[in-house]
């Protein structure tokens, strides 16, 4: 077997801020160490670093975020390449701020024998076009989209099989994953890898997160992903004395975190009518970031729909005429469009963009 010959690295979703959640404003500083890992990795192993898009959290960064780009950048003493995500897209792009990073929208760049086209965040109505103006010859394609091929369900800007390239390094899916499709143009499969953020964005989320090298083995480019030490995440479920008594003897085992960078994100979720989890959760320790959710036993709701409501032929008409506010309106109307299989789904991302707000 050929050997693997590595030419950059790559990663996307950096989303560059101080504080992960505003309603967690404790838990910090994730995303710039993942950066700066990232860069370090690049510099030791000499290689130029390809940045797919969101590097920053907003079109308006904070100054910290900026500085500790730039800083970043400079120690990684390496080129470094990027296109904007749907995030941070804007004119004059805010990594270009220092002369280490350079834009590759609508550019042809060689990265050991690998050329490579970045292609910047595109609205839906402007991607088919952007797509054909990929040239020929070019073996990777680096953009941000969300692509019905890795998306599912939702809002989608595009097919995959549209890309005119061997391979897409993609950002905008937060989660880590590799598929082929097959390109329209050519009838020739087109590998994907969304490579996942570089942090834990949204509870949820695995919080295993990768760089991932990219080059050529024999005449294939593929990839090796290295592990980002990351806040460790976990979720537990407190619905019986029994879990209570079990989730007081893991407390009391939990090591001590000196640094509170390093204390990993713990998600309690808990019956607020078990007797005594109110009081033990309101003095547990602090080795971990405790976010705390309480619960109550799920009711029936009986809604009386009013007889001289018309003009419907389904309850989601009948809903619409419902005195819901806004965003009620929509949670109910996406809840009563959503397949049975696919529920529990529509749930946990209603729950984690809850969460994230």
């Amino acid at each position: 077997m050929a050997a693997f010959k590595p030419a950059f690295a790559f990663v996307a979703d950096v989303h560059l801020r101080p504080r992960t959640w505003v309603r967690y404003p404790e838990i910090r500083g994730d995303a710039f160490r993942s950066l700066q890992q990232v860069c370090s990795y690049c510099r030791v192993s000499q290689l130029p670093l390809v940045l797919g898009g969101d590097v920053f959290d907003s079109r308006r960064p904070d100054s910290e975020s900026v500085r500790v780009f730039n800083d970043a950048v400079a120690t990684c003493r390496q080129p470094v390449y990027f296109v904007q995500g749907n995030h941070d897209n804007v004119s004059v792009p805010w990594p270009a701020v220092t002369d280490a990073a350079t834009s590759i929208h609508s550019k042809v760049i060689t990265l050991g024998d690998i050329r490579v086209y970045g292609l910047d965040w595109q609205p839906r109505g402007s991607l088919a076009t952007a797509l054909e103006s990929i040239p020929e010859g070019i073996d990777v394609v680096v953009a941000h989209q969300a692509w019905e091929e890795l998306q599912g369900i939702g809002s989608v800007d595009g097919s995959v099989s549209d890309v005119h390239a061997d391979v897409l390094l993609t950002g905008d899916y937060h989660k880590q994953l590799e598929l082929t499709a097959v390109r329209r143009d050519t009838g020739t499969p087109i590998r994907v890898l969304s490579p996942g953020s570089t942090h834990l964005c949204r509870l949820g989320e695995d919080p295993r997160k990768y760089l991932f090298v990219v080059g050529r083995q024999g005449t294939e480019v593929q990839w090796q992903k290295v592990p980002l030490e990351t806040r460790e995440y976990s979720r537990i479920r407190v619905e019986s004395a029994e879990a209570l008594e079990q989730l007081k003897d893991a407390v009391a085992a939990y090591p001590p975190y000196e640094n509170p960078d390093a204390r990993p994100v713990i998600q309690l979720r808990y019956e607020a009518s078990l007797p005594g989890v109110v009081d033990y959760v309101q003095t547990v320790p602090l080795q971990a970031h405790w976010l705390l959710d309480a619960y109550y036993a799920a009711v029936e709701v009986e809604i009386a729909v009013d007889p001289a409501m018309d003009g419907f032929d389904s309850l989601c008409g009948a809903v619409s005429q419902m005195p819901l506010d806004a965003r009620t309106q929509d949670i109910v109307q996406r809840l009563l469009q959503t397949p049975t299989g696919q529920l529990a789904e529509t749930l946990q991302d209603l729950y984690t963009t809850f969460m994230a707000e």
